[in-house]
């Protein structure tokens, strides 16, 4: 299920493993704010990692993975107004376990986006300005993924132009939309998607 996209390691690892890293935007992070991690960064990747950018803080990469191999648990927490994680590519829950929280006015953005390419994952957007920004997208490949958006959160896939799959492989994807000012947001997508769409409840 991997595409050859994640599956390119040109450039350096940045790895988050046995341990739980910070990008804080007013300062006192356990990584300075805007942090380029500029090629590949693993939050989890035979072990548990965390990451946590708040308060405005800034992470930029190439590929960003959230579980990565077997046995491995990631955490991204992107919360709070002006915080970002930008890439051009991630995977959440890849051949490990993947948990993705945008909240309280994060954004998060990725050129693809994979959620559960072999393994479980949950993406959560939740409150108001927290945006969730992908193209091409595959959410639950040969693993289970969630992803829910409440209370005011927001994914936009409309820059999506040719995949948006709910259940891509042989694990399943279930997306659920909650909540007033919530929203779910597609462009024009040539293959077909292959669950509904949520409606908002």
């Amino acid at each position: 299920m991997l595409t050859p996209a994640l599956m390119t390691p040109a450039v350096a690892d940045e790895i988050i493993d046995g341990s739980s890293e910070t990008v804080i935007g007013t300062g006192g992070g356990t990584k300075t704010s805007p942090w380029d991690a500029s090629g590949i960064l693993t939050v989890g990747n035979t072990g548990t990692g965390t990451l946590t950018i708040s308060e405005g803080g800034a992470v930029t990469n190439t590929i960003g993975y959230v579980g990565r191999q077997n046995g491995s648990d990631g955490t991204v927490t992107v919360t709070g107004a002006g915080s970002t994680w930008t890439n051009d590519a991630l995977s959440v829950g890849s051949s490990g376990t993947g948990t993705l929280v945008i909240s309280n006015g994060g954004k998060v953005s990725a050129g693809t986006f994979y959620a559960s390419d072999y393994s479980g994952s949950s993406t959560t957007v939740t409150g108001a300005g927290s945006v969730l920004t992908a193209g091409d997208s595959f959410i639950g490949g040969d693993g289970d993924a969630t992803l829910t958006v409440s209370d005011g959160g927001k994914v936009d896939f409309s820059s999506s132009s040719t995949f948006l799959y709910l259940g891509s492989g042989t694990g399943s994807g279930t997306a659920t939309v909650t909540g007033a000012g919530s929203e779910w947001i597609t462009g024009t997508i040539s293959e077909s998607v292959k669950a509904p769409v949520p409606a908002t409840r």
